[in-house]
């Protein structure tokens, strides 16, 4: 996280970063951020990375995947294969490792599409049935289109093609 910020600031403020890379002011009598008097240095300089922080992120497309919860009160005990070029993010409430060195996932979770393309067959383990929805839809939406609402099943298959920013849904076992 550090490294990431200081890599924006150096981007934006190159002043600045010349004096993250040194350890130590050589020559304090020139401050690389001259503050007015009564105010410190490093609050100026905090105040910047944090509004240089802030800022950096305006930018970002909207996350796009799935979310996988329980059909009912009880939590959904999951595994996924994923095929293709696709790389997933991946939140949930619990990671459970096997010995067979596979990752079981607890509801509620969610796939987050990082990039490329593939399938994932998403299949029930224990637990019951799932809702799996995509990101950004509501669970009650009349206006969503088939391909895009909501599916209850206990293998559900997501598709995403390389470089389209949604995903589609199949049941393969209620």
């Amino acid at each position: 996280m550090q490294a990431n910020i200081r890599q924006r600031i150096r981007a934006c403020v190159p002043r600045v970063a010349q004096h993250l890379d040194t350890k130590r002011n050589p020559n304090p009598s020139q401050d690389i951020l001259p503050s007015p008097p009564g105010e410190k240095p490093m609050r100026r300089l905090s105040i910047l990375v944090a509004f240089l922080s802030a800022t950096a992120c305006e930018g970002r497309p909207p996350e796009f995947g799935v979310s996988v919860f329980s059909n009912d009160t009880s939590q959904v005990e999951f595994r996924m294969e994923v095929t293709g070029r696709l790389v997933l993010g991946l939140r949930a409430e619990q990671f459970l490792p096997q010995p067979d060195s596979s990752l079981n996932l607890v509801t509620p979770a969610e796939l987050v599409v990082q990039q490329g393309g593939g399938r994932v067959i998403v299949r029930s383990v224990r637990g019951g049935a799932m809702v799996i929805q995509p990101l950004g839809i509501r669970l009650d939406s009349l206006t969503a289109p088939a391909d895009t609402a909501a599916v209850i099943g206990r293998v559900v298959t997501m598709e995403n093609t390389l470089g389209q920013r949604k995903v589609k849904l199949k049941v393969d076992q209620p």
